[in-house]
């Protein structure tokens, strides 16, 4: 719907969109802006709200995001492609955002030219599918590194935190994601089917992966121990909060 392509110093402020088709607004290969007071109403498939795709120093705040996809995500291009171009998408700020719908807050899975030094802080979640999601495949390659995700309020979700390194790919690559240095702060949840979900292929590389202080107050399908302990032996550190 919207597309910014090569840009430097982009504002969207105060609009809103309705019903539109595949990605709302999206942000590709720009360096410094900002994107607020944004409201997008639209349930629709593929209908990612905000795309971050291989860009640099970005604010993202106070919008209200309604999708049938996922609400904001960061991309770095997609397999040759994103590594020929070599762009990461990195120092990006996503605080005090509404989403609901789908997906929320998501990186990938078109993540082959990096993704790093992301903080997303004091976002407030509805009903969504997938909370918090991390996604890539063999195809991708690429790195998740200095990833912050905090203070984030979630009233219902099919999923809190979502890992995937098995996401759909199509060339049948050996080329794993490498995740470093993602911290998950302070997620209060209200309700939910499961509240870790970790799906990744054997390549899968992670390293000082922790998540400290989830609270959930109702919860299905809860992590065993051992699942915790598996988790822990592969570099993923779990600490469950209060409930």
């Amino acid at each position: 719907m919207i597309k910014f392509l090569g840009c430097t110093r982009v504002l969207i402020e105060g609009i809103t969109v309705l019903d539109a088709p595949m990605w709302i607004v999206h942000m590709a290969y720009y360096s410094s802006g900002v994107i607020r007071d944004v409201t997008i109403e639209s349930p629709g498939q593929n209908n990612d709200g905000i795309v971050l795709d291989s860009s640099e120093r970005f604010l993202v705040a106070d919008n209200h995001i309604h999708t049938g996809d996922d609400s904001i995500v960061i991309k770095s291009g997609r397999d040759e492609d994103g590594w020929r171009i070599g762009r990461p998408s990195q120092d990006i700020v996503i605080r005090n955002n509404f989403m609901e719908g789908h997906n929320a807050l998501v990186i990938g899975s078109e993540l082959s030219g990096g993704i790093r030094r992301i903080f997303m802080n004091d976002n407030r979640l509805g009903d969504v599918r997938s909370a918090i999601y991390l996604k890539s495949n063999l195809d991708r390659g690429g790195y998740v590194q200095q990833v912050r995700i905090a203070g984030t309020t979630i009233e219902k979700a099919e999923m809190v935190i979502r890992i995937n390194t098995d996401y759909p790919g199509y060339r049948g690559g050996r080329q794993p994601t490498c995740y470093q240095d993602v911290f998950i702060e302070n997620v209060h949840v209200r309700e939910t089917i499961t509240d870790v979900l970790v799906e990744v292929e054997r390549e899968a590389s992670f390293q000082n992966i922790k998540v400290t202080g989830l609270r959930i107050d109702e919860v299905i399908n809860r992590l065993s121990t051992a699942e915790i302990r598996k988790l822990w032996e592969m570099g993923i550190e779990i600490e469950m909060g209060e409930k």
